[in-house]
């Protein structure tokens, strides 16, 4: 697949893209010139994720800022241009440009804000229902395109977590789609940028103390106000209890004192609790075998992009 140069780039700085609000949906959509060796589709690729966005895109009215992570092929380069303000940082790492893109969102007032990563595939009508339902739901703070709902369950044996304790469910229909809340979602969501601007501080809380990753469960579930571990595994983490070798027991102990503080953490004013609904069933996903959600022919949606595109000369074969 080869992509045509040509088009106009405006490439940004920060401080151009910080504050204000328009009252139109906002993005951004973080990318990284590499890859990592996650176990992915055969016709997973960065360029069909990032045409499937733009494609959802020509449904809404939109401001993007595409934040680039170090250096970003070329093809990928050119279908950026002319379609949002470009942004490069670092390179950095994950969590630096995590928190370098939660910290530009939370500028924008009471704007909706899409926050994308790279590696996600878009149905075309994706970001047009979430429009519809933050429209329509004015009380719910975070949405989700992609997360474990009961049609679109893709959580292998083993990874499913129970609910956390006082959960409340919630169901609502919009459009004729059906929303519910759902507990944690992945790094792709939505936000109102000023129910973003007051939770930063958990999103941060949830990176300590690791290098390359944060505990999106310990995110998700404290902006809604619920605990993530139980004390009483606490409790017995700090006894050297549990399976394992004397290595994760260890471990284990190191990080107790960080899972004690997301759990404090949570402990909000009522009206600072934050609720999270995801489309069901799913509208994008994420690009890798083991987590692709069901009831949903993905690759027969990645080659109607690929046609998409042919159509517009984005790309040619």
């Amino acid at each position: 697949m080869s992509v045509p140069e040509g088009g106009w780039e405006h490439t940004a700085t920060l401080a151009q893209v910080r504050g204000g609000s328009t009252g139109r949906l906002r993005v951004v959509y973080r990318s990284y010139g590499g890859d990592n060796l996650k176990n992915r589709p055969a016709y997973y690729s960065k360029t069909t994720s990032l045409l499937s966005f733009l494609r959802a895109l020509d449904q809404v009215e939109a401001d993007v800022v595409f934040m680039n992570n170090g250096p970003i092929p070329e093809e990928r380069l050119a279908l950026m241009r002319g379609r949002g303000e470009i942004v490069s940082i670092g390179p950095t790492n994950m969590q630096g440009s995590w928190m370098t893109m939660l910290k530009l969102a939370a500028t924008w007032g009471d704007d909706l804000v899409w926050l994308a990563e790279d590696d996600y595939l878009y149905t075309e009508g994706s970001l047009a229902a979430l429009v519809e339902a933050a429209s329509a739901l004015p009380d719910v703070d975070y949405f989700a395109l992609y997360g474990v709902t009961e049609n679109s369950w893709y959580l292998p044996p083993g990874l499913d977590q129970p609910r956390p304790r006082g959960w409340t469910d919630r169901e609502e229909w919009v459009g004729g789609r059906r929303w519910q809340r759902i507990d944690s979602t992945a790094s792709t969501f939505a936000v109102r940028a000023n129910a973003l601007a007051q939770d930063v501080g958990i999103f941060r809380l949830a990176m300590v103390p690791h290098r390359s990753m944060y505990r999106d469960h310990d995110m998700f579930h404290n902006v809604q106000g619920y605990e993530t571990h139980l004390w009483s595994d606490l409790g017995r983490t700090l006894l050297l209890r549990g399976e394992g070798s004397l290595f994760r027991k260890l471990r284990r102990v190191y990080l107790a004192p960080f899972l004690a503080a997301s759990n404090l953490r949570s402990h909000r004013r009522p009206e600072n609790r934050r609720t999270l609904m995801a489309v069901d069933l799913n509208l994008v996903a994420h690009m890798e075998v083991e987590l692709l959600p069901p009831n949903h022919d993905w690759a027969a949606e990645a080659a109607s992009v690929l046609e998409w595109a042919e159509q517009r000369h984005l790309v040619s074969t």
